[in-house]
């Protein structure tokens, strides 16, 4: 694990909030080498059998796949953002919600999610941040510790309930 951390997961993350909504072509050869990575990490083990789907290895190695991986850098993102601790040039870059009345749909959002007009518009941070924000459980989003988000965040998208 400690070489799949260092070479190849701090790859991936590099860089992964802006690269995250690539074509879904190079996605999959970055998920296919991923997966072959997770395989061989888990051939090597004896205490796991061949039999598990990939998606059991990664919930028993604790890693994320690429867009899971995209979902949990931007929701991180979009947590500072709502602590105010992103970087100033994003104080006015997201429109805050403020709703006349309650519904489900706006009692979870905070952010006015733009409608795009093109292809690229809905790979733009403006419109896929406060998106996955919105999507993202109520008890995860209400943690204003960064170190218990981040833990909780992750714990979610990889599957494990606490």
């Amino acid at each position: 694990m400690l070489i799949y951390n260092s070479l190849v997961d701090s790859y991936l993350r590099y860089g992964i909030t802006s690269w995250g909504t690539c074509s879904d072509t190079l996605k999959y050869s970055l998920q296919a080498l991923q997966n072959r990575v997770i395989r061989n990490i888990m051939s090597t083990s004896t205490e796991f059998s061949n039999e598990n789907s990939i998606i059991q290895y990664y919930q028993q190695l604790k890693v994320m796949n690429i867009d899971n991986l995209y979902t949990n850098e931007l929701t991180k993102f979009m947590h500072a953002v709502v602590n105010k601790y992103s970087p100033p040039a994003f104080d006015h870059h997201f429109v805050e919600v403020t709703p006349s009345y309650t519904t489900r749909y706006n009692e979870n959002a905070l952010f006015e999610i733009p409608i795009p007009r093109t292809c690229l518009g809905k790979k733009s941070i403006k419109f896929v941040g406060p998106h996955k924000w919105t999507n993202t459980p109520r008890p995860i989003k209400e943690l204003v510790n960064r170190k218990s988000f981040s833990q909780r965040l992750k714990s979610h998208l990889i599957g494990i309930h606490n």
